[in-house]
């Protein structure tokens, strides 16, 4: 519970997972049913309904009510998941692209369907074909990473290519990574990364506003620019950017009083330009 709530420890939902299987079982109910809650929310541990309905049914017949409770919830989650993936098959097999998609995302997940990335893999390539941009991101992040596919850097590059040249944020954001890191066949090239950093930053990808902040402020691929900098990095912390920091107050003082009230005030003006093809599979 400490790991979980991270008091006293770094906070770790990998560690708590663990204790709680360990506590579990050794037959300790509130971990049974925190483990089965654990499996079925894919927290700490790959997401395993199987596994869910294993520990929550045994912390049911231990005496944990809401264990019975979630147990209904689940059948009839798992039931649904089921039947949209017998109606997305059928789909996916004659050929629409949103439904080799979908379907191959429910594989990813394990949703409806036992887990399996290869399989996954298989009808996000089949979308990916039809030019379905967020196909195409999945499938060049599963190459980049081996996860369902033998890792291969230079496909996933291509991949992330054709997912960016249709105006997928994430695949823009993806892209200037390979080209800062000289990934996937490129050389590193930080006037590339910038273009496709900028390009996804405009659309309010945080991590994209962040590292374009950066170049700005080491001048890579970029003409150092101090405001910049600033406007990127307080842009992107203003929307929850999740990773290190810079010191915005530290960053302010190398700037006239004047151009940083400038600055500040485009970070409260700025709206992101959220493109059609990032908003079609948030669901």
């Amino acid at each position: 519970m400490m790991y979980e709530s991270g008091v006293g420890v770094e906070k770790s939902a990998a560690e708590a997972a663990a204790w709680f299987g360990n506590a579990a079982e050794q037959g300790h109910p509130q971990s049974e049913y925190n483990l089965g809650k654990y499996y079925l929310e894919g927290i700490g541990v790959e997401q395993d309904y199987d596994d869910a309905a294993k520990w929550l049914r045994l912390a049911a017949l231990h005496g944990i009510e809401k264990a019975k409770e979630d147990l209904v919830d689940l059948r009839i989650y798992v039931q649904g998941f089921e039947r949209n993936a017998e109606a997305l098959r059928e789909k996916a097999e004659k050929g629409d692209r949103d439904s080799q998609f979908r379907y191959g995302r429910l594989f990813y997940r394990g949703q409806g369907v036992k887990r399996d990335l290869r399989e996954a893999a298989k009808w996000f390539e089949q979308a990916a074909t039809r030019e379905l941009p967020e196909a195409q991101y999945r499938l060049a992040a599963m190459y980049e990473t081996g996860s369902g596919l033998d890792q291969n850097m230079v496909k996933a590059a291509e991949w992330y290519q054709k997912a960016a040249d249709q105006g997928l944020s994430r695949a823009e954001y993806a892209l200037g990574g390979f080209y800062a890191g000289g990934l996937g066949g490129f050389e590193r090239d930080f006037k590339k990364a910038a273009i496709w950093y900028q390009k996804a930053a405009i659309k309010g990808n945080t991590s994209a506003q962040y590292d374009l902040g950066a170049l700005y402020y080491n001048g890579n691929g970029v003409e150092k620019n101090y405001p910049e900098a600033y406007f990127w990095f307080a842009v992107a912390i203003k929307a929850g950017y999740g990773g290190y920091t810079m010191s915005l107050p530290v960053l302010g003082n190398r700037m006239p009083a004047a151009q940083l009230r400038a600055v500040k005030q485009r970070v409260i003006e700025f709206r992101p330009q959220l493109g059609a093809e990032d908003e079609t599979f948030m669901k």
